[in-house]
């Protein structure tokens, strides 16, 4: 409920703020792309814009970096990284370990990591150590 300017090519996000947000919503132009969910445009040279946040999902994480099993995410997502200050990653610990297709980025570009209290404490470790925030987030609410 906060006004921010959100930019996103996500249909399922865009949707859910357009039905329950107050936001200022900017939408990539392209074409839809059902399977994964986003816009995309071939020719398009990416937002006129910096963002000072840069929030993301993740198919997989594991010691060597992000990874996602779409080709256009991560052309999508390799373009959104250069108009951004801070990299935030939101994934549930059931990402960690699993392998996908294609690399995104490696670890040291992850400024904070938000996950569930189902971390181990292996992989909250290696985070912390490659100087990642971790933000544990209890199914109790508590931070």
């Amino acid at each position: 409920r906060r006004n921010v300017r959100i930019f996103t090519n996500s249909m399922p996000l865009a949707a859910t703020l357009w039905q329950n947000g107050t936001c200022q919503l900017t939408l990539a132009g392209g074409d839809l792309y059902r399977e994964p969910g986003i816009l995309h445009a071939p020719s398009s040279a990416g937002p006129e814009f910096y963002a000072s946040e840069f929030f993301l999902g993740a198919q997989a994480i594991t010691h060597v970096g992000m990874f996602e099993s779409h080709p256009l995410i991560v052309r999508e997502t390799e373009v959104l990284l250069t108009r951004e200050y801070k990299v935030i990653v939101m994934a549930d610990s059931r990402k960690f370990g699993l392998r996908a297709r294609y690399p995104i980025m490696p670890l040291s570009r992850i400024g904070t990591l938000i996950t569930d209290d189902g971390i181990s404490e292996v992989n909250h470790r290696n985070l912390t150590d490659a100087g990642i925030k971790v933000i544990v987030a209890h199914a109790d609410g508590d931070t």
